[in-house]
């Protein structure tokens, strides 16, 4: 499914260096690409260098600004004079000022952050720590700004959700570590790389080790030197993009606490934490206390000594592993793009010609709610056909508001809210459940709502589970693409094929 060409334009704006690394710009690759498969034109613009930290921008129709910050928005009007639909700002050099210079060009920002240490002009604001809270960011965005803070809104390419289920079951099993993963960033400037492989070596650890760098990284020759003396059991990849893989068939692994922590998360990967650098104290420190992984320290604090006792510690201790591997595993659940998403589809016509879109619940929505689950005509169709309590809706609602494993979207018919759109994680995929307030009946609304799903998960399969005596909706699913199983159970498998995310 290519990019449409005349959808939304929305413009990412990142560096990538070899101090600051890649992190950057990988999460705003991997959100351009979730935006064009639901139809988003999308346009990169970075600084000079860039390309040498992330090689995959040169394969990309990126823009290499040369110009000094303050001219920035000029030069980014200059390049799209249409204006764009949303401006992207992943950028700890960038605040409310530059987001104002660009308000006029822009018409909706969406920043993405992980200090909470600056102000920002925005509409959308995301920060991904673990255990963020709205009182981190309550002076430093406006009142209308919808802050998506915490774990469970990880940017993750989708090959991480896709393996969450193998990885998370193999964890499970008491096997002892064969396979150890060492991946400290792509360019990992203080060359704390060769560090953990003496570490581990000294540990006696009688495990492959795979040790992940990027191409771009300035010590690479030093490591490729440290790899070939310690024997064949130690591997070097080079500028790999098969990191899903690579962590599912990993026991344990040493690793960064920047982007790649949430993707070690959601396949449930034991971890030693190195911090690399200021901005991963905080990410280092909730896991720590969550139990979702080891923090080794920061860079001048990791020791040969001090990675091979921890690594013959947890080499050690199937129970340890384990406890880790499920503590994480709460932390993400690699849905996160979806959740960024939900509120950014281009809405579709209804059958009366009204938009009919999708925006993520919150809990404000819960009264309304519990009133369309009490109705009659709803709780006729519904697995459970007791009236829920005001206690058990409550309690209903929290969960998904605050946990992994479903996402909880309200669906909105020309403006208005007229429906919830859930998603549950189940065997193989996802299981999708509607509901259509009653007095929004019969105005084409589910089966927008299923194009909406589909385009908001196009590389998944979605399942439903429909009532015997629900004909309507048995009705509805089949006439969206879905193929019955038997029993009520429905399927609709995706149709995959490339796309360009950049324009």
């Amino acid at each position: 499914m290519a990019a449409d060409t005349q959808g939304p334009l929305a413009v990412f704006r990142f560096d990538a260096s070899p101090r600051l690394g890649g992190g950057h710009a990988s999460r705003c690759l991997m959100f351009a690409d979730v935006l064009a498969r639901a139809g988003w034109r999308c346009g990169l613009a970075y600084a000079a260098g860039s390309v040498g930290v992330v090689p995959e921008l040169a394969r990309q129709d990126g823009f290499e600004l040369t110009c000094d910050g303050g001219d920035e928005p000029a030069v980014l009007v200059a390049h799209w004079p249409e204006g764009c639909d949303l401006l992207v700002v992943d950028h700890y050099d960038r605040d409310a000022g530059f987001e104002e210079a660009c308000r006029p060009w822009a018409r909706r920002i969406m920043v993405i952050d992980d200090l909470a240490d600056r102000p920002h002009a925005c509409d959308v604001l995301l920060d991904q720590t673990h255990g963020r809270a709205a009182a981190d960011y309550e002076d430093l965005v406006p009142a209308h700004c919808q802050r998506l803070l915490g774990s469970r809104y990880a940017l993750l390419r989708p090959e991480f959700a896709a393996a969450r289920e193998v990885a998370i079951t193999r964890r499970r099993t008491p096997d002892p570590v064969t396979r150890i993963l060492v991946a400290l960033g792509g360019s990992d400037p203080d060359n704390v790389t060769t560090t953990v492989i003496d570490g581990i070596a000294a540990a006696g650890a009688n495990a492959h080790v795979d040790v992940v760098i990027g191409s771009g990284a300035p010590n690479l020759a030093d490591v490729r030197a440290r790899v070939a003396s310690v024997g064949e059991k130690v591997v070097l990849h080079v500028g790999i993009n098969d990191m899903a893989a690579r962590m599912t068939g990993a026991d344990m692994a040493v690793g960064a606490a920047g982007t790649s922590a949430w993707e070690r998360c959601c396949l449930g990967l034991p971890t030693l934490l190195v911090v690399l650098a200021d901005n991963q104290e905080t990410v280092a420190a909730q896991l720590g206390n969550a139990s979702a992984a080891r923090v080794l320290g920061r860079t001048g604090e990791v020791t040969v000594d001090g990675v091979a006792a921890a690594v013959a510690n947890l080499c050690g201790s199937v129970e340890a592993r384990q406890a880790m591997a499920e503590a994480s595993s709460l932390i993400c659940d690699g849905y996160g793009a979806q959740r960024v998403l939900a509120g950014m589809l281009p809405p579709v016509p209804g059958r009366d010609g009204k938009p009919v879109g999708l925006r993520l619940a919150t809990a404000a929505d819960s009264a309304l709610m519990l009133d369309w689950q009490r109705d009659d005509r709803t709780r006729r169709h519904a697995r459970n056909p007791d009236l829920p309590t005001a206690d058990e809706h409550e309690r209903w609602m929290r969960q998904y508001l605050g946990d992994v494993g479903g996402i909880l979207t309200v669906i909105l018919h020309d403006g208005e809210p007229a429906g919830v759109l859930r998603f549950d994680a189940t065997a193989g995929g996802l299981e999708v459940s509607i509901l259509v307030a009653p007095e929004r009946y019969r105005k084409g609304i589910g089966g927008v709502v299923l194009l909406l799903a589909r385009r908001l998960f196009p590389d998944v399969d979605l399942f439903a589970e429909v009532l015997p005596a629900n004909a309507a909706s048995h009705a509805l699913f089949q006439r969206a693409g879905y193929h019955r199983l038997g029993d009520g159970l429905y399927v609709n498998r995706p149709q995959i094929n490339e796309v360009s995310h950049a324009s």
